[in-house]
């Protein structure tokens, strides 16, 4: 289990950034979760609050994907306010 992961690498022309808050490494597969403290209402949604955060989510999951080229990855919402956890396709 890694904590606050710095990642940094370059995406054609773009350099990519950022810290993935937790990183579960096994055997063959990694999964990564970023924790959101966005209270939801009725207005937003989980799965709406989860698009938002889709692009952010597929670099970090490129990241992970270069470290270890031979695990699946899964990524994940966590979001703090009602303690729910959120799958990201």
């Amino acid at each position: 289990v890694y904590k606050e992961i710095p990642v940094h690498y370059r995406e054609g022309e773009r350099t990519v950034h950022g810290v993935i808050d937790r990183l579960v490494v096994g055997n063959d597969r990694a999964h990564l979760v970023d924790y959101k403290s966005h209270r939801l209402d009725k207005v937003v949604s989980a799965g709406q609050l989860a698009a938002q955060y889709r692009p952010q989510m597929a670099l970090y999951r490129e990241a992970v994907q270069r470290l270890w080229p031979q695990h699946r990855v899964s990524c994940y919402l966590l979001l703090t306010a009602d303690a729910s956890l959120v799958e990201m396709p």
